[in-house]
């Protein structure tokens, strides 16, 4: 099967998820297919009605519009996103109206069902086109596949990430990245002299998964109302798929934690038979993991930026505001505590 006949049954299965009201399984569906074909106009179109907030659904719309510039329902529903925006105020995390299906509504060529005020006519849709470039200054580039762009084009890899995000995914991400942090943690504690290699591991495996879902809740959280007092308009869950993403370089950096907790156990997590030659290997290896944590801090301020649709500079003072917030919160509990201490004492 190839890639377009894989997005194609994906986009077919996206619709009738839609046309049944499972929004949540056809903004997942129709999302992989977008993911498999960037350029079939009809699934960006029919995402759009299956996308929570104002903005993705506007970008959606323009997306389809870059690929087929005479895609009329598009360009009409456009029309009336940004009426509501101009009406309402841009805001990122106010979810648009759950869109009903029309019951006079025709239905496109596809079979898939109508979408209310999204409704594209069987005659508007026609055959998907590709290669058609860019209509108007303000459209976004194509989609890029993050996995392969993240290292060359970090902000549009991170920006077409965050936009066909799905939630699983997110949390797979969180939980591989929560997985590097514990090897972190068990090579900084020398733990290795304590335990055996697969302990390590158990303990990477079974810890990984709640610690990222913990950095990634809290997390997205804390940047989205921090980029928000900034000016930004990210939701939570955009900020948190940014951050998901961001920690793509720790992941690749697991394939170089496991081989040395084979190889480099002593040398890399503590014990009494480290040589000097797998010291330095050690060494070389502790290198490039901080060459890693630069480049997936340096996207985690970009992802943020993305997310909140400003710029770096802001989108690093939204950082240093979310951890005052932090500090601060620490700060208070720890006062709070001693002045129970205290009344206690008295």
């Amino acid at each position: 099967m190839t890639a377009s006949d894989t997005a194609a049954q994906l986009f077919t299965t996206g619709a009738a998820a839609l046309r049944a009201g499972d929004r949540t399984h056809a903004r997942e569906l129709l999302g992989r297919a977008v993911r498999a074909d960037p350029s079939n106009a009809r699934a960006w179109l029919w995402l759009a009605a299956a996308v929570d907030e104002r903005m993705q659904r506007r970008e959606c719309l323009e997306r389809a519009l870059q690929l087929d510039p005479g895609l009329d329902a598009a360009r009409r529903a456009l029309a009336e996103v940004r009426n509501a925006e101009a009406q309402h105020g841009e805001s990122a995390h106010t979810e648009a109206p759950n869109p009903q299906p029309a019951a006079d509504s025709p239905r496109p060529a596809t079979n898939a069902p109508p979408l209310a005020n999204i409704t594209p006519q069987a005659s508007e849709i026609g055959p998907q086109t590709s290669g058609i470039r860019p209509q108007a200054s303000n459209i976004r580039p194509d989609y890029l596949n993050p996995w392969r762009w993240i290292w060359s084009r970090p902000a549009a890899a991170l920006r077409s990430a965050i936009f066909t995000r799905n939630l699983l995914e997110t949390i797979f991400l969180g939980g591989l990245a929560g997985a590097y942090l514990i090897f972190v943690w068990a090579a900084v504690r020398r733990i290795g002299a304590e335990i055996q290699p697969i302990e390590i591991g158990m303990l990477a495996l079974a810890l990984g998964g709640p610690l990222g879902a913990l950095i990634l809740f809290s997390g997205g959280l804390l940047l989205a109302g921090a980029g928000h007092r900034l000016g930004g308009r990210g939701s939570s869950g955009t900020v948190r798929a940014a951050l998901a993403w961001a920690g793509l370089p720790l992941i690749a950096g697991l394939a170089l934690w496991i081989g040395q907790l084979i190889f480099l156990t002593d040398a890399s997590f503590g014990g009494s038979q480290a040589t000097a030659f797998s010291i330095v290997l050690a060494w070389i290896c502790a290198t490039i993991h901080l060459a890693l944590a630069a480049w997936s801090g340096m996207l985690s301020v970009i992802g943020v930026a993305e997310a909140h649709r400003f710029g770096f500079v802001r989108a690093a003072a939204t950082w240093v505001l979310a951890g005052i917030l932090v500090i601060g919160g620490a700060l208070a509990m720890l006062a709070g505590a001693a002045l129970l201490i205290d009344m206690r004492g008295g």
